[in-house]
Formats: C-alpha cells, structure tokens, sequence
C-alpha cells in the first residue's frame, strides 16, 4: 500500500517504520527507487540492528533512526534535505 501512496502523492521525504505487515522498510524503499532514485527514505526502527542498518544504506535509504525520535531529532534529520 505504501509503494502505491508514493505512486499516486510522490511525497519528497518518506518517513517510514521498518517493520511493516507485508514488506518491510527496506524492500519498500527499493521499490520506491525504482520509481525515484532520489527519493529521500528516513526509517524509524525499535531495534537498532547492524544487519538490517547495513541493508537499508545499500538499498539507498538515507538515514535510519531508533524509536523513541524526538520531534527535535526528526526536525534536525529533515532540515539536511532542505
């Protein structure tokens, strides 16, 4: 559902969890590549794991973040885009 919400807003920034019920973070973000390659994916994630933070900067994704986020962090990622 997600990959079809960005087909049809094309939003700038994707902020997203990593843990989806039907694909997960990284997959999403591939196949958002797919569409734009210069799409801007943050992740969000309750546990920081090496295996998956190393898929997710491969596939493109440009930041990911542990859960709780602040809404000052967030801001602090989101002002690098602008």
């Amino acid at each position: 559902e997600a990959v079809e919400k960005y087909k049809e807003f094309q939003p700038d920034i994707i902020l997203s969890d990593y843990e989806m019920p039907v694909m997960n973070g990284v997959e999403m973000a591939k196949k958002i590549y797919e569409i734009n390659k210069d799409s801007i994916i943050i992740l969000v994630t309750s546990l920081m794991d090496k295996k998956m933070t190393l898929q997710a900067i491969k596939s493109g994704v440009k930041t990911v973040m542990t859960k709780p986020i602040s809404l000052e962090e967030l801001k602090e990622e989101l002002q690098k885009y602008e």
